[in-house]
């Protein structure tokens, strides 16, 4: 008599195909601070507010009175979510065969959700597809275009000249010093900032590594679909879009409730005649500190 159970072999090689995909496609992960937090429709965080210059005198009897403050920020959480319908007979075929179940799905179901994921951090909830308003990046960064439009990327030099305004900015924001600086460069640009600066120079992009400590990462940019999500949307003018800031919660994080999780049904679906399982993530972003994320959404090639 066929089984309507999956065994714990057939469910443990679904969940490890799964798990073994994300733990190995460069994701979300290598690039955005994560905090976990706890469940809810909303998730609520704090910014320290700056204190006033102290008080000078000469003897040292006048002080100004201080007390820090916190001005509370908000986010919507969401849930973005996949659900697997495996039909009896397609259990029953990859057995006699001894062929994992459904293998051939993981790979395009967990690259667009990690697409999701990331055009959330960078580009907020999309418009067209996302029910739940949430600001990413490009709402809650500081734009840094107006000094950095007029520096071509199909120049030599001048991908390294845009580094070195956006190093300056953070490092007017207090970040400079940071270790953890993280530069997200849409792939549209990265050819210019593989250019050698010099004759007998290495290429701009490690003398930006080597200079500002940026750790450089191309995401694909374009308009998303149905089909196709893109990390980074489309420029809002000329060519190209970038986003730069330390890799730390005090300046913005990914908050997940849940990180990629997969989860089985082994016990078939009578109505269905199938076995059901789920992925989903569960969290939102939030923007601690504006002038910590310097962005620009219109890069200019020429």
């Amino acid at each position: 008599m066929t089984s309507k159970i999956l065994t714990d072999d057939e469910v443990t090689a679904f969940t490890k195909r799964a798990y073994g995909y994300i733990e190995m496609a460069p994701n979300y992960s290598n690039w955005a601070p994560i905090k976990s937090i706890p469940d809810g429709y909303t998730y609520k965080y704090y910014k320290a507010t700056r204190v006033p210059r102290a008080k000078a005198s000469k003897d040292g009897r006048d002080y100004k009175d201080v007390q820090m403050a916190r001005t509370e920020a908000e986010a919507n959480i969401v849930s973005f979510r996949y659900g697997f319908s495996i039909p009896r007979v397609t259990v029953e075929m990859a057995r006699q065969a001894n062929v994992p179940i459904w293998d051939e799905n993981f790979e395009a179901v967990y690259r667009h959700l990690d697409n999701m994921i990331a055009h959330l951090a960078l580009e907020g909830s999309n418009a067209t597809f996302d029910s739940v308003l949430i600001s990413g990046l490009r709402d809650g960064g500081t734009d840094i275009g107006a000094t950095t439009d007029a520096l071509l990327w199909g120049t030599v030099t001048k991908p390294f000249a845009n580094a070195a305004a956006i190093w300056g900015a953070l490092n007017t924001a207090g970040f400079g010093d940071r270790t953890s600086l993280k530069w997200i460069v849409s792939s549209n640009l990265a050819g210019y900032l593989k250019t050698k600066y010099g004759a007998g120079d290495p290429a701009e992009e490690q003398l930006v590594k080597e200079t500002f400590g940026f750790d450089i990462i191309y995401l694909p940019l374009g308009t998303t679909t149905e089909l196709h999500t893109y990390p980074i949307g489309a420029a809002s003018a000329d060519d190209g879009v970038f986003f730069a800031f330390p890799k730390d919660e005090d300046v913005w994080h990914i908050a997940e409730v849940m990180p990629v999780t997969v989860t089985m049904n082994p016990t078939l679906d009578v109505e269905s005649n199938a076995y059901k399982g789920f992925l989903e993530w569960r969290g939102t972003v939030a923007i601690v500190q504006a002038t910590g994320v310097q962005y620009s959404n219109s890069c200019n090639i020429a």
